[in-house]
């Protein structure tokens, strides 16, 4: 028994300019893909696009980035969604829950693409004294385990 049926997915509600719409629909569907990490697949590339649009709702660019930090991302869509964390992570204004899950998607990237752990280390460092406490709680782990 399927929650979710890909056939009757509604994935694109995220993308809707209906703000309270897309609010409310951001939190349970991370959870079903987190469940159900298939149904997302088709959807990788708009997710990936929609992770650049600067008026993309924080509970909206909150679950995408929640839900993209517990999948094995393909190849081909990690350059640009590297790129949109770590403009997150660089962004004083942006939301500690956001940068969070930003961290644990670079961290994952950065097993495949060694080359960004250098720059990571270095954003993370240089932002550690500026954050939240659940920033610095990530950073810490990332630091100890993955990035020396």
């Amino acid at each position: 028994m399927h929650i979710f049926p890909t056939e009757k997915c509604r994935f694109n509600i995220l993308f809707t300019r209906e703000y309270r719409l897309v609010q409310r629909a951001a939190w349970p569907i991370s959870f079903i893909i987190e469940n159900h990490p298939g149904l997302i697949k088709k959807h990788l590339a708009a997710v990936t696009g929609a992770l650049a649009d600067k008026n993309l709702p924080d509970a909206v660019k909150r679950n995408l980035l929640r839900l993209l930090q517990n999948l094995i991302i393909p190849k081909k869509y990690c350059g640009k969604i590297a790129d949109a964390c770590f403009k997150f992570i660089s962004n004083t204004e942006e939301k500690a829950a956001i940068k969070v899950f930003s961290i644990s998607i670079l961290e994952k990237i950065s097993l495949s693409f060694p080359e960004l752990k250098a720059e990571l280390k270095l954003i993370l460092e240089t932002a550690y004294d500026h954050e939240s406490p659940a920033f610095i709680s990530r950073v810490r782990k990332i630091l100890k385990s993955n990035l020396t």
